[in-house]
């Protein structure tokens, strides 16, 4: 359905050799639309589970339940702050500078 909701309807249809000759059967049905979504529940999205910071105050990769944030811990530690920069461009060929070799050239082939 393109509606989200809840649906009720009536089926009707006939059993032969049924109750009662073939008489027809109604039957009440109640039929529920939802479109999908993601479980929000901590614990079946964060494996790693904290209540609490730890003393250190540092979690890795941790989901913090008094602060309601996932954790991805000190990313930047250890790293050279030199290579944060984004690298410099570089230099194109120019026209008739081609480091690419010629394509081999064509060998003449006879078939039998």
């Amino acid at each position: 359905s393109d509606e989200i909701g809840e649906f009720s309807g009536t089926l009707r249809f006939e059993v032969v050799g049924g109750i009662h000759g073939n008489a027809p059967i109604s039957m009440d049905v109640t039929g529920t639309t939802a479109f999908p979504a993601i479980s929000k529940d901590p614990r079946n999205v964060f494996m790693r589970r904290v209540k609490t910071r730890p003393a250190s105050g540092y979690a890795s990769k941790q989901y913090i339940a008094s602060e309601d944030v996932f954790d991805f811990g000190p990313l930047l530690v250890g790293r050279d702050p030199a290579s944060r920069e984004p690298p410099a461009p570089t230099l194109t060929p120019e026209a008739g500078d081609s480091e690419t070799p010629p394509p081999p050239p064509q060998l003449d082939s006879e078939t039998p």
